[in-house]
């Protein structure tokens, strides 16, 4: 009975077949009995009507020229033959007629009454095979209702994968299978983001415990002492403040991006040198027109960033250069800045959330760079860091034209 429950579509899935083969059925029986009723005849044709009527007749008259005249001395009447003869002929119409018209009575009869059984039977057959072939059909369905059932934070991993085949029912677990991936990736982007601001804020608590701790700790303290650690205390929460909102960043770059809008990186990345650079910078620009869908709040954070990494992580040289580029189905930005080299090996691990390398130098959490890639895996792009011969960094985020 739950089973039966369970599969209420496939039960009706199975009633609703049933029913459309009854009806055809029934239809192809009714057309089947009135096609047969007007071909089978009412009556006998009238030429073997007419022969059979003659050899009756002809029989009775030989019949009655053998009757003897007398039988023991009675006299026989003779037939009247004009009388027998109109006689036979109306009896024999009427068993023809008869027997024709009982014959095609027992055929239609018979017709009717195995067609009726033939398709009662067929439709429970037909029934049973909706049934088995509805419970494969919707089979997938109960697959994508069991993965829902067991969907946890233990299980997202786990997928529907159906097997390679056309429908709507491959379409809905493929869609069921993108949504977990969604999940996925938003659990674990979340997870990160506690573990990480957990870890990261502790510098910044303890040294505003350290501070006030240490003020608090003198006698006699003046109102200098007081308005200085107001002071360490701001920038201390400034700097908390910084981090929260580069790992809430962090977070929403990591999860797929849901909304687009048509923007020309070039603009972005223009203005953003403009805002982001100073006067002591030598700044390059190689800006063609580089058209695509994004999310206009990711794209140009990613764009300030590295601007940013770029003027931070400088020498004396001062120098900042800026090429967009446009190339099969994506297009994309180069900043490439002076400043210490950096090894090959090391290039690849800038990217990670917190890394800092040794020959970097300026104040940051390591986040700058990890945002940049994540806002491009975000779009479906890519993001490389090739060290430059002479020092410094090239630093590309390619895109797609469309967001995927």
């Amino acid at each position: 009975m739950s089973q039966v429950a369970r599969g209420s579509l496939r039960l009706r899935l199975t009633l609703l077949t049933s029913g459309v083969f009854l009806v055809v059925g029934a239809a192809l029986m009714a057309l089947t009995y009135f096609l047969v009723a007007a071909t089978v005849p009412n009556e006998t044709p009238a030429e073997a009507q007419q022969h059979q009527e003659l050899l009756v007749c002809e029989a009775q008259r030989a019949a009655a020229a053998a009757l003897p005249p007398t039988i023991n001395g009675h006299p026989i009447r003779q037939p009247n033959t004009a009388a027998e003869k109109q006689f036979c002929d109306i009896v024999f119409r009427e068993a023809s007629a008869l027997g024709t018209t009982s014959e095609r009575s027992d055929t239609l009869h018979n017709l009717l009454l195995y067609s009726v059984l033939g398709l009662g039977v067929m439709t429970v057959v037909a029934a049973g095979a909706a049934w088995i072939l509805a419970g494969r059909a919707l089979r997938p369905l109960r697959q994508i209702t069991d993965a829902a059932n067991r969907a946890s934070r233990a299980t997202l991993g786990e997928r529907i994968d159906l097997p390679d085949q056309s429908g709507e029912l491959k379409e809905l677990a493929d869609t069921f299978d993108e949504m977990l991936d969604r999940l996925d990736a938003a659990f674990i982007a979340q997870e990160r983001f506690v573990a990480d601001a957990s870890h990261e804020l502790r510098t910044p608590l303890t040294a505003l415990r350290a501070v006030v701790d240490v003020t608090l700790a003198r006698d006699n303290l003046t109102q200098r002492q007081l308005d200085q650690m107001g002071s360490d205390i701001r920038g201390l929460l400034e700097q908390a403040e910084a981090l929260i909102a580069a790992l809430l960043m962090l977070s929403r770059s990591d999860a797929r991006v849901t909304s687009s809008e048509p923007l020309d990186l070039a603009a972005v990345v223009d203005e953003v040198l403009c805002a982001r650079t100073a006067k002591d910078v030598t700044v390059e620009r190689d800006l063609p027109p580089a058209p695509l869908h994004a999310d206009r709040l990711l794209v140009q954070r990613a764009v300030a960033n590295l601007v940013d990494n770029a003027v931070a992580h400088n020498d004396d040289r001062r120098w900042v250069r800026a090429t967009t580029f446009t190339q099969d189905s994506e297009v994309g930005v180069t900043i490439e800045n002076t400043g210490r080299p950096i090894p090959t090996t090391e290039a690849g691990s800038l990217f990670r959330p917190f890394y800092r390398s040794d020959a970097r130098v300026g104040t940051g959490y390591g986040l700058g760079l990890a945002i940049v890639r994540s806002v491009a895996l975000a779009h479906g792009g890519r993001c490389d860091a090739v060290p430059r011969p002479e020092g410094g960094l090239a630093v590309t985020i390619a895109l797609p034209t469309t967001t995927p």
